[in-house]
């Protein structure tokens, strides 16, 4: 076991921001199921991409502009096929529509992925049903804006193979894609910045350790706090974040809408809305859990506490972060560090865990 009070305190601080950014990140997951962002996203890309429209902004810009974002396609049986853009047109061919599962015509799609071959299939599709072209290379040669231009070069290159044209499609759109991911997590990293702030503040007027210099501060001198925080620790990173999101949601209670995590959640980046909540609910069954409030925090439990006196509290811790530079600092600290994720700090843990009981990182991490 490797010992050392300094390895025991950056424990302390990553489980106590480990349990702050589950809230971060559950709150980043309902923001993008509520204004449906990774599909604004999708049809936004799509768009620049095959007709030169919606030209995208820095990614602090379009972090907000994605939200209120109208430019994804309706139903097209609901529009003039004449004026449809390339990828109107594109949504509108029978293989698009295969992975619809909207319940009702008129509400705007959710599609938030296009697996490549829909998409070369797709546009083979939207050729055979438009096209009065004798050959592909003519039907090419004639389709305007950037995605005539690009079809036309993968042609050549394909020199006027089909199945050769289909995997050139396919490379070009992988990449397309590649380079959307590459934009929405430095869109994500935005939104989880403004919601770590909102945490770490709210957090800090409710008592919660959100002061991360003032925590480093109070691991220094309290040996008890240390300790516990890394008995927490050491419970935590023992099981996965499936086994600790069972816990709050057990297969029993468990609804439709909220999947037991133990047969979803199998990695630890791919936890959903419904699941993370479940996780929360599952760290509040681990002892010395209250240990992420200070002494002078709403701790649970505490009937003798009117909501008013809640509400005072909160007020005052409030503004006495903006009086002392130290809170503000230490607060600004957490909100950057929150802005990561769950995930993130989930494999920092375990491997500082494995570190301390082993003298080494641990290799399920």
């Amino acid at each position: 076991m490797l010992d050392s009070p300094w390895l025991e305190i950056a424990i302390g601080v990553v489980v106590v921001w480990f349990i702050l950014s589950i809230v971060v990140s559950a709150l980043n997951e309902l923001i993008n199921r509520l204004f449906a962002v990774r599909s604004k996203q999708l049809w936004a890309t799509l768009n620049q991409m095959l007709d030169g429209n919606a030209q995208l902004k820095p990614a602090w810009r379009q972090s907000v502009a994605i939200i209120a974002n109208r430019g994804r396609p309706q139903n097209p049986t609901k529009r003039d096929p004449l004026n449809d853009t390339v990828y109107e047109r594109l949504y509108a061919t029978s293989t698009i529509q295969a992975l619809e599962d909207r319940t009702s015509p008129d509400v705007k799609t959710k599609i938030h992925n296009i697996p490549r071959t829909v998409f070369s299939q797709a546009l083979i599709e939207m050729g055979i049903r438009e096209s009065s072209a004798p050959t592909v290379g003519t039907y090419l040669a004639g389709m305007p804006g950037p995605l005539g231009t690009q079809l036309n070069v993968i042609w050549t290159e394909a020199q006027n193979d089909l199945n050769r044209f289909r995997i050139g499609v396919e490379t070009w759109f992988d990449a397309q894609m590649d380079r959307l991911s590459a934009q929405y997590r430095a869109q994500v990293r935005f939104v989880m910045l403004g919601i770590g702030v909102v945490v770490a503040i709210a957090g800090f007027g409710l008592g919660i350790r959100t002061d991360s210099l003032g925590l480093v501060s109070d691991l220094q001198r309290d040996e008890s706090l240390r300790t516990g925080l890394n008995d927490l620790a050491t419970q935590v990173s023992k099981e996965d974040i499936a086994t600790i999101a069972a816990k709050g949601c057990p297969p029993a209670t468990a609804s439709a809408t909220s999947t037991t995590a133990a047969t979803t959640a199998t990695s630890t980046t791919t936890t959903t809305t419904p699941e993370y909540v479940c996780v929360a609910r599952g760290l509040a069954t681990y002892q010395n859990i209250n240990l992420i409030f200070d002494d002078r925090g709403v701790t649970p439990g505490a009937p003798d506490r009117s909501f008013g006196d809640v509400w005072s509290d909160f007020w005052h811790r409030f503004g006495s972060i903006f009086s002392h530079w130290r809170s503000l600092l230490g607060v600004a600290i957490t909100a950057a560090a929150l802005s990561f994720g769950a995930s993130f700090w989930w494999n920092v843990l375990r491997r500082l865990v494995g570190l301390r009981q082993n003298g080494k990182t641990s290799p399920s991490a």
